[in-house]
């Protein structure tokens, strides 16, 4: 939705320990809303299992695991996410800029090798729990 230029959106953070608490708001709001966080502790205990219902329902997965790692582990890790059809997932702009950079590079690449829409790639700039 825009509004005079400014991106209208609501991304629901689906911060739960298990598949099903984290897909009973996907059913209660899709269609309202469709965009959902997937995050850590989720993705570690359901992995792309998860992200595959919510897509199944027709709603979009931001991949919230903030990569950073060296460059290659990263691409590897970025190849799931992509191989998911993750709408959007995160690294962390700690890695520096080439490290950006080449992942940005392998995210479209990637993307178009395999034939799939290439997720939006954003950078976490600092975490608000790290510090005061």
């Amino acid at each position: 939705m825009h509004d005079r230029g400014v991106l209208k959106m609501i991304i629901v953070a689906l911060d739960f320990d298990s598949k099903d608490k984290a897909l009973n708001p996907v059913d209660t709001v899709k269609g309202k809303i469709n965009h959902f966080k997937v995050g850590l502790e989720l993705f570690s205990r359901c992995g792309t299992e998860i992200v595959r219902e919510i897509s199944d329902r027709g709603c979009k997965v931001f991949l919230d695991l903030k990569y950073h790692d060296i460059p290659n582990t990263v691409k590897s890790a970025a190849r799931v996410a992509i191989e998911s059809k993750v709408w959007m997932y995160n690294i962390h702009a700690l890695g520096g800029f080439e490290f950006m950079k080449s992942v940005a590079e392998f995210n479209k690449e990637y993307a178009e090798k395999i034939g799939t829409p290439r997720p939006l790639l954003i950078a976490v700039t600092i975490l608000t729990s790290m510090g005061n």
